[in-house]
C-alpha cells in the first residue's frame, strides 16, 4: 500500500493506493490528483515548459511497463514528483502493507547466531567496532561482522514480518542497507557510531547493549532525545534550558504551549536556550506560535498564502474543524465556506495581503537562542 503525502502551507492531503493497483493505474492516479490539487503545479509548468513535462513523463511511463514490484514503482513516482520540486512532496510505502504476490521481495536472507556463543566472543574481543547486541526501534539483534560486511541479526522484533535470525541491516564502508518493517530494503549513506554506545544509520537510532560500556552523560541525553514522541523542557546548568519538540503536528500544540506556560518565569530568566528540533517533520504552524515570544527581536513580516481550492485540498478545513486538538475551529468552517465558493481559484484567506507579528515588549532572556536541526526536517 502506497501512501503519498504534499505537507505545504498551501495545502495538504494523505490518500493510500491499494496494494493490489498495477503500477501504471497507480501512476495515473497519482498524476491526475497532482496536476488537479497540487498549487504549484502551474509554476513548474510555465517555469519548465510543457513540452519537457510531456516528454519527461512519457519517458517515465515506458519505464513503468516493465516494473512488477511495488518498491521498484515507488521509485520512479518519486522521481516523477522531483520534476516539480526535490523536497516536501513524497510517496511512500504503507508500514502495514504486506502481499503474498511480494514473496520474492519479503522472503528474507536468515543467519543462525547462538547469542551465549556470542557474548562470550564479545566478552574476550579487545577491539571495539560495530559487532554487539543493540537494541532500537522494537527490534534486538546481534551485528556480526561476515566476510568484512556488519550483518545485523534479528534476536527479538515487536513487528510480526520479522523473525529471529532474519538478516535486518549490513554496513559496509560506512554505508548502510536497512529494511524496513514491511521489509522494503533502504540505502543510506550515515552510519554513525557515537562514544561506544550510540548507532545511527540514516534517521534510525541503535543503542548497544553488550558488551556494556561506560555510558556518558551526553549519549544518555542524546538516546532521551531521540527516543520521545513528545515535547519536554529542561535544565542543562543554571545558565541554559534545553527545550525538545519532536513535532509540531497539531495535536501536539497543547503540550508545547502548556510546557511553555508552565516553565515561562525559567525561560525569561534563563541566558541560553536550546530548541533541539532534530528529527522534526513539521506539522501546524500554529504548533509553534507560542515559541515566538521567547525568540522575539524585532517585528515579524509575513506575506499572506493563496489556497488552491479544490474538492481535496479544501477537506483540510473540514479535518481541522474535527480536530478536538485545533482552537480556530471558526476561522476553518469560515475558510471552507470561501474556498468553496471559489473552486477552481487561488483564494487569500485573511484579508491582508501583508501581517505583521508585534509584540508590545520583549523579553530580555534568553540572551542567546540555538536551534539543532538535521537532514531529516
Amino acid at each position: 500500500m502506497i501512501t503519498i503525502k504534499h505537507f505545504l502551507s498551501i495545502y495538504l492531503f494523505s490518500i493510500l493506493f491499494s496494494q493490489n493497483c498495477n503500477c501504471e493505474s497507480d501512476f495515473q492516479w497519482l498524476k491526475q490528483t497532482f496536476e488537479e490539487n497540487d498549487a504549484g503545479f502551474q509554476y513548474a509548468i510555465d517555469k519548465k515548459g510543457r513540452a519537457n513535462y510531456q516528454t519527461y513523463t512519457e519517458k517515465l511511463i515506458e519505464r513503468l511497463k516493465t516494473i512488477s514490484k511495488q518498491e521498484d514503482c515507488l521509485k520512479v513516482m518519486n522521481e516523477w514528483l522531483s520534476f516539480f520540486r526535490p523536497d516536501h512532496i513524497s510517496i511512500s510505502l504503507n508500514s502495514q502493507r504486506t502481499s503474498n504476490t511480494n514473496q520474492e521481495y519479503l522472503q528474507s536472507k536468515s543467519i543462525p547466531v547462538n547469542l551465549t556463543e556470542f557474548e562470550s566472543y564479545l566478552s574476550k574481543k579487545e577491539a571495539i567496532d560495530l559487532e554487539g547486541v543493540w537494541q532500537g526501534g522494537g527490534y534486538k539483534f546481534a551485528i556480526r561482522k561476515i566476510d568484512n560486511v556488519y550483518t545485523g541479526i534479528i534476536i527479538e522484533a515487536n513487528n510480526q514480518n520479522w523473525k529471529r535470525n532474519e538478516v535486518k541491516l549490513l554496513i559496509e564502508n560506512d554505508k548502510a542497507i536497512y529494511y524496513m518493517g514491511n521489509k522494503s530494503k533502504m540505502d543510506y549513506d550515515i552510519v554513525e557510531l557515537y562514544d561506544k554506545n550510540a548507532l545511527r544509520i540514516g534517521p534510525f537510532q541503535f543503542w548497544r547493549i553488550f558488551p556494556e560500556y561506560p555510558v556518558s552523560q551526553s549519549i544518555k541525553n542524546y538516546k532521551k532525545s531521540a527516543e520521545t514522541n513528545s515535547a519536554y523542557i529542561e535544565e542543562l546548568n543554571e545558565n541554559t534550558l534545553y527545550l525538545r519538540i519532536p513535532s509540531f503536528a497539531s495535536q501536539e500544540k497543547q503540550l508545547i504551549d502548556s510546557l511553555l506556560h508552565s516553565n515561562f518565569n525559567k525561560l525569561i530568566e534563563t541566558d541560553n536556550l536550546i530548541i533541539d528540533l532534530r528529527n522534526n517533520g513539521g506539522g501546524s504552524d500554529y504548533s509553534y506560535l507560542s515559541i515566538l515570544p521567547f525568540l522575539y527581536t524585532n517585528p515579524i513580516r509575513t506575506i499572506g498564502t493563496e489556497f488552491l481550492s479544490t474538492k481535496l485540498n479544501n477537506q483540510r478545513m473540514l479535518d481541522l474543524m474535527k480536530d478536538p486538538n485545533f482552537n480556530s475551529k471558526e476561522w476553518a468552517k469560515k475558510s471552507y465556506e470561501k474556498l468553496e465558493k471559489n473552486r477552481g481559484k487561488f483564494v487569500l484567506l485573511d484579508d491582508t495581503i501583508i501581517s505583521t507579528y508585534k509584540l508590545s515588549k520583549a523579553y530580555l532572556k534568553p540572551i542567546s537562542v540555538g536551534i539543532i536541526i538535521n537532514e531529516q526536517n
